[in-house]
């Protein structure tokens, strides 16, 4: 019995089969890590900075109160955990006075707000405690190969 004649593969529109220009790394094909960056499960920590800001207004036009370092979290409040560990003004305190001549108790309390600046704007995340409670979700901006987070501290009294 003889073989069946020898004929080409069909290309369906390729211009051939074997040999081509991407051998098999088209986009898809081939893991890059800068695409798969999931900074909770690194084995190594990645350091972002936090601007503090005190005021209202444009970050870009600003200047940061203070800066802090610290590791590249999904949530917000090891972030801010840290910040009252040492800046405690950030932390709500309450205090009551008691004047010997008068028997008018008077309560200050500092309620911090708490802002994170996403999509050009400041996002309200509450007052410190809730923030730190909530623990939500922060976007941090790369920016020359550095993690950048801006958050604005203001305290509201009454």
């Amino acid at each position: 019995m003889a073989s069946p004649p020898h004929s080409p593969p069909c290309l369906h529109g390729a211009s051939r089969t074997t040999g081509g220009l991407l051998r098999g790394r088209a986009l898809g094909n081939v893991f890059n890590f800068g695409d798969h960056m999931n900074v909770d499960h690194q084995i190594s920590k990645v350091v972002g900075t936090v601007h503090i800001y005190t005021t209202h207004g444009d970050p870009e036009l600003l200047k940061p109160y203070m800066m802090l370092k610290h590791e590249v979290t999904n949530g917000i409040a090891p972030i801010l955990k840290k910040l009252g560990s040492s800046y405690s003004p950030v932390k709500s305190l309450f205090f009551k006075f008691l004047s010997p001549l008068s028997t008018l108790m008077l309560s200050l309390e500092q309620n911090q707000r708490v802002f994170v600046y996403e999509d050009n704007i400041w996002s309200v995340r509450g007052r410190y405690e809730a923030a730190i409670e909530e623990n939500e979700a922060v976007d941090w901006v790369v920016a020359n190969h550095q993690f950048n987070l801006k958050l604005l501290i203001v305290c509201f009294l009454h």
